[in-house]
């Protein structure tokens, strides 16, 4: 069955309301020196393939503009870590994620940006800490 951008936007949204979104803090300088910025995607299928044990996390970035971006993590099995290099103010305040369940492939056909997302409530904040 093929996921339209609204029934997407709606998921993401009820996961948001739900408090299932956790932060996302930036790796260090010394993990994403390697990396190539706004290549997440292929910098977690690289990192995965040289660490095994470690997997590949696919899901939503919110950032601060209230817009939602398919970003891709590694489960180290005891962190999750952003390896992907963001920008140094992204860096410090953390963006929010909420996992997607469904493989990126099945996702191609929707549009990677989804804007105009309510930011997390700061009593979210607080429970995410």
């Amino acid at each position: 069955m093929k996921t339209s951008q609204s029934t997407l936007e709606a998921e993401i949204r009820s996961k948001l309301q739900a408090g299932e979104a956790f932060r996302l803090w930036g790796a260090t300088a010394e993990i994403t020196c390697e990396w190539r910025m706004g290549e997440c995607h292929s910098n977690v299928e690289i990192w995965v393939s040289r660490n095994p044990g470690h997997k590949a996390v696919l899901g939503w970035a919110i950032i601060a503009n209230c817009v939602a971006v398919l970003h891709s993590v590694v489960d180290t099995g005891l962190e999750i870590l952003d390896i992907t290099p963001r920008l140094p103010a992204d860096m410090q305040r953390g963006l929010w994620f909420v996992r997607e369940p469904r493989p990126r492939q099945g996702l191609l056909n929707i549009l990677n940006v989804i804007e105009d997302w309510p930011v997390p409530t700061a009593e979210q904040d607080e429970r995410a800490n």
